[in-house]
């Protein structure tokens, strides 16, 4: 390569896989704890430069990071990078086979949830910073392609197989300047729940399939793959998958790394010449109405003389 770079990039992996027995968070009402660790939870970072601009992208193994949590962090990873805190980002994979990381108001009437350990959450936190700044000091001349593949098959919509659903995985290839691969990059929109409360293991899933086929068959063993989980709202694999197994998730992982897999070899600009900018805006999610204690009350009724009707003269057992 002849090009001139102003692009530089590092990018690192670090293992945020609790070290003792934890309640595995994820499915209502379902008593889960540890027995052991199919795959590490990571930490994966990607830092980008253009000698102007510098931005750090991280996604975890985990199934949330609270505000708290991504301020400390965030702080933490300024004092010894210093990478501005809103060219941070930080997110969860939403794994459903990590520990409790939030105090969810979700779960506050589920008794068998305990409260987030704390001594976890700093280990986490410490991870975190961690693979921000190994992907810091990583950081070397680089170009960047972008692509986008096809996961069809991977999920639908959980509400109902035939609705909106969204299939893309868009990703971003980070070479160096002797064409070796130093990060790939992906985000897939769909909820790594394949394994479900029969699964004591700890695991990303499938997003942990997808990476180790992205490794083996196209990028290399050492090659971070930051595997972000997008806003997956109702996108499920629900009714697609054949068993709740890590023969299945492999399955699905692999579909994710096939659909990077037939997209990258016809892709061959790589751009050593990039400018980065970040813009951050803050949302006000709109909250949900909750109904009427009454009418609550009815579909309560309604729904439990149906479910009670069809179990008693349903022939599927």
């Amino acid at each position: 390569m002849n090009q001139q770079f102003n692009l530089r990039a590092g990018a690192a992996t670090v293992d945020i896989t609790p070290e003792e027995m934890h309640f595995l968070h994820g499915y209502p009402f379902i008593e889960r704890m540890s027995t052991g660790t199919h795959d590490p939870l990571l930490s994966s970072a990607l830092y980008l430069t253009d000698g102007r601009e510098q931005v750090l992208l991280i996604s975890n193994d985990v199934i949330y990071v609270d505000k708290k949590s991504v301020e400390r962090v965030r702080h933490n990873i300024f004092l010894e990078t210093g990478v501005s805190t809103q060219n941070i980002m930080i997110a969860a994979t939403h794994t459903h086979s990590g520990p409790v990381t939030v105090d969810c108001v979700i779960s506050e009437n589920d008794p068998v949830v305990p409260e987030v350990d704390k001594r976890y959450v700093e280990y986490m936190e410490k991870g975190i910073v961690e693979s921000a700044r190994k992907a810091f000091e990583n950081a070397e001349p680089a170009e960047l392609t972008f692509l986008k593949g096809d996961a069809t098959g991977l999920g639908t919509n959980r509400h109902d197989p035939q609705g909106a659903k969204d299939m893309d995985v868009p990703a971003m290839i980070v070479r160096g300047s002797k064409e070796k691969y130093i990060a790939c990059m992906l985000v897939c929109t769909m909820h790594p729940t394949v394994l479900h409360e029969d699964s004591t293991l700890y695991s990303s899933d499938f997003p942990y399939f997808a990476r180790k086929a992205l490794q083996q068959d196209l990028f290399g063993k050492e090659c971070p793959i930051i595997y972000f989980t997008g806003p997956a709202g109702n996108q499920s694999p629900r009714h697609v998958t054949r068993e709740n197994t890590f023969k299945e998730a492999r399955r699905l992982g692999e579909i994710v790394a096939n659909s990077i897999k037939a997209e990258l070899p016809g892709n061959k600009r790589y751009i050593p010449n990039s400018v980065i900018s970040t813009k951050q805006v803050f949302t006000d999610l709109i909250k949900r109405q909750f109904p009427q204690t009454e009418l609550a009350k009815k579909h309560l009724d309604e729904t439990s003389d149906r479910f009670n009707y069809l179990k008693e003269h349903s022939s599927d057992p």
